[in-house]
């Protein structure tokens, strides 16, 4: 879970959120996806202090787009503010009909353009270098992204359940409305997991302490793995493989 999660939001803003979250569980949305826009609503909470969120007004949130930065303090991509821009749109949404609020701040900004990019993937041998270096945990995620075209998303929210072994066949959980699809397991694939001792059920994928990986962090740990290598690509390269 990104560490921006856990800090304080204003009180009536964090009643709005946990009965936003509730609506969102209720819908069947994975928790990933659930997890994802709450840590970005309480970003918008925090920054529109002593104000509330059904102060906001269309000013407003373009400002707070604006002023959104990455990690290295570059301004964000279209893409990324899109992104944004819809997880609090979601939020004003749910909002309007359920009679919370009668404005939606963000019912007339226009979402920016996006031009399509072509997938760069991982090169052949940084992948088998990569996957050979591995732990068995990183080597099975690293597996899912390259053989079997799967998320971050999607590998953090993969259960016991989801390995159809009888089959060969995986059940992927897609987070916008929890679409699902089967894909053949790749042979690689399945040794991979089958050497995790997974669980007999529940999430296949833990950290130390038990609780399942948030997609981001399951992201940092790969992308991270990937720097320590030498290797110049990403997580989402690998899903491009």
């Amino acid at each position: 879970m990104s560490p921006f999660a856990t800090l304080p939001v204003p009180s009536e803003a964090a009643k709005l959120l946990r009965l936003h979250r509730l609506a969102q569980e209720r819908r069947g949305l994975l928790p990933n996806s659930v997890d994802h826009r709450e840590i970005k609503l309480k970003c918008f909470a925090r920054w529109l202090e002593p104000r509330g969120l059904f102060d906001a007004t269309r000013q407003e949130v373009e400002l707070f787009l604006d002023g959104r930065r990455t990690r290295d303090g570059h301004k964000i991509t279209s893409r990324t503010r899109r992104s944004w821009l819809a997880q609090l749109r979601g939020f004003y949404r749910w909002a309007v009909d359920e009679d919370l609020t009668a404005t939606d701040p963000t019912a007339r900004i226009i979402p920016p353009k996006t031009r399509s990019v072509l997938p760069r993937p991982i090169d052949s041998d940084d992948l088998l270098l990569a996957v050979r270096a591995a732990r068995p945990e990183l080597k099975a995620m690293l597996l899912l992204a390259a053989f079997g075209g799967l998320r971050c998303a999607e590998i953090a929210g993969l259960e016991r359940d989801d390995v159809i072994e009888a089959k060969d066949l995986l059940r992927i959980r897609k987070g916008k409305g929890a679409k699902e699809r089967l894909i053949p397991i790749h042979p690689d694939v399945m040794e991979a997991l089958r050497s995790l001792s997974m669980p007999k059920t529940g999430a296949i994928f833990r950290r130390v302490r038990g609780d399942p990986y948030s997609a981001n962090w399951m992201s940092v740990c790969i992308n991270r793995y990937l720097k320590e290598m030498g290797i110049n690509a990403t997580a989402h390269m690998c899903r491009h493989y």
